[in-house]
């Protein structure tokens, strides 16, 4: 069963039963080809009824900036963590890891733009762990990555103890 702010619809042997027709006629009318129309009635309903979901993702995303920097803290002394100013973006400062293999250098010798984007590279194939590189946000992201904390606390536990133990192999 699917529910479309708060209406029904539901199969039958007769076809699609909507429980709020003028909700159907919004979609067609405002479907285009780069906007979802359903997504638009969704967003509607987030705004008026979403504030209770809101304000807990805004806290259970605050507690995971929290558990990342105590937990790269304590797992990876090399790198330095920074909540980042986007609510589930953390910023990481990764130099002494990117020293140790000799990042930059291997960045240059594939053509990278830098060093983030070899550790880019580096951490995927080292850690299963995507990041995005410093250097996408700046002449000052050298050496940086930017980890997303959007999601369950365990995943950013598994990340941490990936990375960690990636790091202890160099």
């Amino acid at each position: 069963m699917f529910v479309v702010v708060g209406r029904d619809v539901q199969s039958s042997d007769q076809g699609m039963h909507l429980g709020n027709l003028k909700n159907l006629e919004r979609v067609k009318y405002m479907h285009r080809a780069d906007l979802n129309s359903l997504g638009i009635i969704a967003n509607e309903a987030a705004y008026r009824h979403g504030g209770e979901y809101f304000t807990q993702l805004n806290d259970y995303i605050d507690g995971n900036q929290s558990f990342a920097e105590t937990y790269i803290k304590e797992k990876m002394p090399m790198v330095k963590s920074k909540k980042g100013e986007g609510p589930y973006l953390h910023w990481l400062d990764i130099k002494e890891v990117a020293k140790a293999i000799n990042a930059d250098q291997m960045a240059k010798d594939k053509g990278m733009k830098s060093d983030s984007h070899y550790m880019e590279e580096w951490f995927v194939k080292n850690a299963k762990v995507q990041l995005n590189p410093g250097g996408n946000y700046g002449t000052g992201g050298n050496g940086h990555m930017r980890m997303n904390l959007g999601t369950a606390r365990p995943n950013i536990k598994k990340a941490i103890d990936n990375m960690a133990a990636a790091i202890k192999r160099i």
